[in-house]
């Protein structure tokens, strides 16, 4: 969770504050929500009980989430079903204003909003309809940044993918393995899921991994800026 909103809510003693937290409400929900997806699907599908389906569910979710690679199960002897959860879980992470890699819930939160907003518009096209977050209007550039973000977050996970498989994996690994280099999570899929290491990989492809690794932690921007010719012109 946001480091800042922990502090409020701990060492401020303003818990009320979590719950009025649009991205905090928003990071619950999926918490939530691929827990009982998980729990179900497990309870289902292998020979745990309620109780061991919802413990082993809730921390998979949280650990993929926070991306802090974890694992006390290895997901890839479930249902692919439950495969395709995961990852999903591999493109979110948690909070932004904390160490966790992903896309951020607060991303997610105001790319729902501008959805909905959208459908708004159309319904009503004279009506104006701000993007709010914790009751403050988003502006325009902000959301303009947002969409950007995540088509580049896409895009290096499409580049990786290509480019994984042009060394021969299979698509679920060279996925996976784009994925979590990307989101910078830890265990990916297939092969190189919880239960082994990206070791085997040719040197060329570990050299990749860790420049997606690093375009990823620093969010695309700092680094493309790089790159940049405007950048290094002199005012």
């Amino acid at each position: 969770m946001n480091f800042s909103l922990l502090y409020l809510s701990t060492l401020k003693g303003r818990p009320k504050e979590l719950f009025k937290d649009g991205e905090f409400r928003t990071y619950l929900k999926i918490v939530a929500v691929f827990t009982g997806i998980l729990s179900v699907g497990l309870y289902f599908t292998t020979s745990m009980n309620v109780e061991e389906a919802f413990r082993n569910s809730i921390f998979q979710v949280v650990t993929i989430l926070t991306t802090t690679g974890f694992c006390t199960l290895d997901y890839m002897t479930w249902a692919p079903l439950l495969w395709l959860m995961v990852s999903f879980l591999m493109y979110f992470g948690a909070c932004s204003g904390s160490t966790t890699g992903g896309i951020k819930c607060i991303r997610l939160h105001l790319l729902g909003r501008i959805i909905s907003n959208e459908f708004k518009k159309i319904i009503h096209p004279n009506q104006i309809v701000p993007v709010k977050l914790n009751g403050k209007a988003i502006p325009e550039r902000i959301m303009t940044s947002i969409v950007a973000f995540i088509l580049i977050y896409l895009g290096m996970v499409a580049i990786g993918l290509t480019v994984n498989m042009a060394f021969g994996l299979d698509f679920i690994e060279a996925y996976g393995l784009s994925l979590t280099s990307v989101g910078n999570v830890g265990p990916g899929l297939g092969f190189f899921g919880p239960a082994h290491s990206i070791s085997s990989l040719p040197d060329v492809l570990k050299w990749f991994s860790s420049i997606q690794m690093l375009l990823g932690r620093l969010e695309f921007f700092a680094i493309f800026i790089l790159f940049s010719p405007s950048f290094w012109e002199r005012k």
